[in-house]
């Protein structure tokens, strides 16, 4: 291992280390959860553990579920035992005076 302008050589291991990180290999899958989330809540809320599930099946991860609700601003509720996920209404304009 050895350094060389500020950086650590050698510390990777094989080929291919460190691929995938920062590059947006990942993105456009991830991304597509966006849509996918959005199309699930259109009707109402849904319990979060229901979505978990329905997101595996279509082979989404936790991450991305996670970048979907973070991007789209989905309001995550406690209902019980359970949490529960909504695309929030949107806001009425505000009326300007002037």
């Amino acid at each position: 291992m050895t350094r060389q302008a500020g950086r650590v050589r050698g510390a990777g291991a094989g080929p291919g280390w460190g691929m995938g990180w920062g590059r947006g290999e990942g993105l456009p899958r991830t991304a597509g959860a966006v849509p996918w989330l959005q199309e699930q809540l259109a009707k109402g809320p849904v319990l979060a553990t229901v979505l978990r599930d329905a997101a595996a099946a279509q082979g989404y991860g936790d991450y991305a579920l996670q970048f979907a609700r973070r991007r789209l601003g989905v309001r995550v509720t406690r209902v019980g035992h359970h949490w529960e996920w909504a695309i929030p209404a949107p806001r009425a304009p505000r009326a300007t005076s002037r």
